[in-house]
């Protein structure tokens, strides 16, 4: 089985590898040919069980069902390629435009309109559609403010800032912040140069405004995005200054400034994004005295600080005191600390220096109090104690995420989903299920992963390292769980109680498993026919009928199979190994059902009851074979002749018939037959055994059906009548004689 869309790869081996599934093609007919259209087979005829791989669908189309399966949701169509319209990226998540209402806003922004409909979905990638958003609210507060000013303009001759503050920016969402977002070290990073009309630094101007403050409204300073300066050293410094821009409480006279002006000079690359949030005010960085323009890079947000003693929002305000703050950033990584020793310590990570040792084990490491927690584990020490349980631990850290488990805070939330936690580590890795990320690769044979544990245990399959031993026995595992369910086969533990019968059992995998027997659920469903089960393995097994894959094999012969089960009974034919013994007898078997069935001969237990008629029986598969009795059904039917039989074994002797084949040979003369049961009452003419006797009389007899005649001639029926006259006999021979004295036939 494979993916009907071109140049895919995907095959039935890899769907058993991994999470993708395979969808048929929709009975609909509209729906079939929007498939059918979509991937450009309108005029292809498709092969029988077409089906298409859920790679070509976007991860909304996709859902789980309530018992696990996975399927795609109504109305929705595949597509050959999924690619984001901005980056071209096919790794990442991909949404559709239409779900956020994007289209208009990539037109606006790329000034052409959408790729035609059928032949390329419109996705985008998350970043890039946030990207978009952005712009597009940026585009809408800019036509507000513009609609605002032409309402002054129309209804004032001139135009003061008294009206300007009469509109209301919180009203209208017209705040903003700019924040800088760099994904590479190499790429342009944004740099903003401010100046006065005087050619005097912002710097110089501000230490007069906090001696002496202007009554003047003062210049608003430019904001410039200049092309990142190259870097010469290990690492550099930047002074930010976050300011705060107070309220003047003067007089109605003298009105505060309205704020910055934005001017954007050039935008040389698409990774340097401008975001707009309406959440907080406008931004104002100050930069480091210089002689020459000052350029600064923006490295966070700059949050404007309301008044608290003005209960109206501060709509412009004058440059008031500033915090200065010294950042330090690294070259290598683009990493910024507060402390030049924090700094010290990060570029450690880079050159390897690993100063501080471990006595007790030769371990290395960069910090010191990194070097504290590994002595803990040699001295027992947990300075950090629960109040609340008998829970200590090395880390203040960990103290913390464990009270969250009392208190059920949650900090950490999902921006895109409502998936929240209480450690930042965890939502770091839950957002690669977002975006698809997998950073940790297996150097061997290209692998990826989303965790870094998943690796770890990944890597052994290639070293054969098993680090989990048991103490009791010779067991070995990859993974300490599997350790953990194995001792429990020492203790004789069954935690995993059923609490509907008396099951219990080793692993919480069984007890699911167990309960599916209660509920009748099963959740694996073979999308090919109507097959379902309730383990994971008997599908895998069953799709091998459909993709006739046989990849068990004897070494000794020919014989393949899809179970290795089926491999483990067939060698016992090579090797007579019949290792399932009867107790009560010498009865030994190759196949332990065969021993359950031998032992209800002891016990005299029939369970398997027909539920016309009185009989019972062993085995099921005798009455499967009995209720045919009833319901006349005939399945085994020879191609050669309209012969019918209700057993297969019947349908094997006699195309025998056909093939003149007698497998069956005696040992002691010449005498061939078609059945085995024929060639056991032949042996017997050898060994005079007679071994069916009457009860009445001292009559003896080879075969069953002679005694069954002999017994007649005590009970004195006559079963076989003639329908021409009144003539009955206890032999069919004796009736076949008597015929062809009405045929006129002489008898030899």
């Amino acid at each position: 089985m494979r993916c009907c869309v071109p140049f895919c790869r995907t095959t039935a081996v890899v769907v058993s590898e991994s999470k993708i599934t395979f969808h048929e093609f929709p009975r609909e007919l509209h729906l079939r040919a929007a498939w059918l259209r979509a991937l450009g087979k309108q005029d292809t005829p498709l092969p029988e069980h077409a089906v298409v791989c859920s790679k070509h669908f976007l991860n909304d189309e996709i859902c789980e069902t309530e018992s696990g399966s996975r399927r795609i949701r109504t109305g929705a169509v595949p597509s050959p390629v999924l690619v984001c319209m901005m980056c071209l990226d096919t790794g990442s998540k991909l949404v559709l435009m239409s779900k956020y209402k994007l289209e208009e806003a990539y037109e606006h922004l790329v000034g052409h309109p959408l790729c035609a409909q059928g032949k390329l979905r419109e996705t985008l990638c998350v970043l890039c559609a946030q990207r978009l958003v952005n712009f597009s609210t940026f585009r809408d507060k800019s036509l507000r403010a513009r609609s605002l000013m032409m309402e002054l303009l129309d209804r004032h001759e001139v135009i003061t800032i008294r009206h300007v503050k009469l509109i209301s920016r919180v009203k209208h969402q017209l705040q903003s912040d700019i924040v800088s977002a760099v994904s590479e070290p190499d790429y342009c990073d944004v740099h903003i140069a401010h100046s006065d009309a005087d050619g005097r630094t912002e710097l110089d101007a501000t230490d007069e405004a906090v001696a002496e403050p202007a009554a003047d409204e003062t210049q608003a300073p430019t904001a410039h995005i200049i092309p990142k300066p190259e870097s010469s050293g290990d690492c550099h410094q930047v002074l930010v200054a976050s300011s705060v821009l107070a309220n003047n409480h003067g007089d109605e006279d003298h009105p505060t400034d309205t704020g910055d002006e934005l001017n954007i000079l050039s935008f040389e690359n698409d990774t340097n994004i401008l975001e707009y949030s309406r959440k907080s005010q406008d931004s104002v960085l100050k930069p480091k005295e210089s002689s020459d323009n000052i350029n600064l890079r923006t490295t966070r947000r700059n949050v404007l600080s309301k008044n608290k003693h003005n209960s109206q929002d501060i709509l412009g305000t004058q440059l008031g005191n500033y915090t200065e703050q010294i950042q330090y950033i690294c070259d290598v990584c683009q990493k910024i600390f507060q402390r030049k020793s924090s700094l010290v310590t990060h570029i450690r990570a880079h050159t390897y220096a690993n100063t501080f040792s471990c006595k007790l084990r030769e371990r290395k490491f960069t910090q010191n109090s990194t070097l504290s927690s590994p002595r803990r584990t040699h001295t027992g020490d947990k300075p950090y104690p629960c109040k609340l349980r008998k829970y200590k631990s090395t880390h203040k850290s960990s103290l913390v995420s464990h009270m969250r488990t009392h208190t059920g805070d949650k900090p950490f939330v999902c921006k895109l989903c409502d998936y929240k936690c209480t450690a930042s580590s965890n939502l770091v890795r839950h957002m690669r299920t977002h975006t698809g990320e997998k950073p940790f690769v297996c150097k061997l044979c290209n692998y990826k992963f989303s965790r870094n544990n998943s690796l770890v245990k990944h890597m052994r399959t290639h070293t054969g390292d098993k680090p989990f031993v048991c103490k009791l026995c010779n067991y070995k595992c990859t993974v300490n769980s599997s350790l953990v369910s194995h001792m429990r086969i020492h203790t004789g533990e069954k935690p995993f109680v059923c609490k509907l019968c008396d099951y219990k059992c080793t692993q919480s995998s069984r007890l699911v498993r167990h309960m599916r027997t209660h509920t009748g659920e099963k959740p694996f469903v073979c999308k090919l026919c109507d097959y379902k089960c309730t383990v994971n393995s008997s599908l895998v097994s069953h799709m091998r009928t459909h993709t006739g894959e046989k990849p068990f094999v004897c070494k000794l012969c020919d014989y393949k199979c899809t179970q290795s089960s089926r491999l483990v009974r067939h060698m016992r034919t090579h090797t007579g190994e019949k290792p399932f013994v009867c107790k009560l007898c010498d009865y030994k078997c190759t196949v332990n059902s065969n021993l359950v069935s031998h032992v209800r001969i002891h016990t005299g237990e029939k369970p398997f009851v027909c539920k016309l008629c009185d009989y019972k029986c062993t085995q099921s598969s005798r009455l499967v074979r009995h209720m045919r009795t009833h319901t006349g059904e005939k399945p085994f039917v020879c191609k050669l002749c309209d012969y019918k039989c209700t057993v297969n074994s019947n349908l094997v002797s006699h195309m025998r018939t056909h093939t003149g084949e007698k497998p069956f040979v005696c040992k002691l003369c010449d005498y061939k037959c078609t059945v085995n049961s024929n060639l056991v009452s032949h042996m017997r003419t050898h060994t005079g055994e007679k071994p069916f006797v009457c009860k009445l009389c001292d009559y003896k007899c080879t075969v069953n059906s002679s005694l069954v005649s002999h017994m007649r001639t005590h009970t004195g029926e006559k079963p076989f009548v003639c329908k021409l006259c009144d003539y009955k006999c206890t032999q069919n021979i004796n009736l076949v004689s008597h015929m062809k004295t009405h045929t006129g036939q002489k008898p030899f």
